[in-house]
């Protein structure tokens, strides 16, 4: 599982970049990724199974909404 994970790190980065992304911090607690999930992380996780999706695609962060406050 860590291996799919790390190799989709590169797409994801850079699709992300465009939302704001420097690093894996966007989605996830630590900079190199993996679990535990931060916010948008956890969003995204949510939307895969909201939109029975097989993978996560970060272009839906066009519709995540920050939390007020963070």
């Amino acid at each position: 599982m860590l291996s799919n994970q790390s190799m989709a790190y590169p797409p994801f980065l850079a699709k992300a970049k465009k939302f704001g992304a420097k690093d894996c911090r966007f989605c996830h607690v630590k900079v190199e990724g993996g679990e535990p999930y931060g916010p948008r992380g956890k969003w995204l996780i949510s939307q895969k199974a909201k939109r029975n999706a097989d993978a996560v695609d970060p272009e839906w962060l066009v519709d995540y909404k920050a939390a007020k406050g963070k």
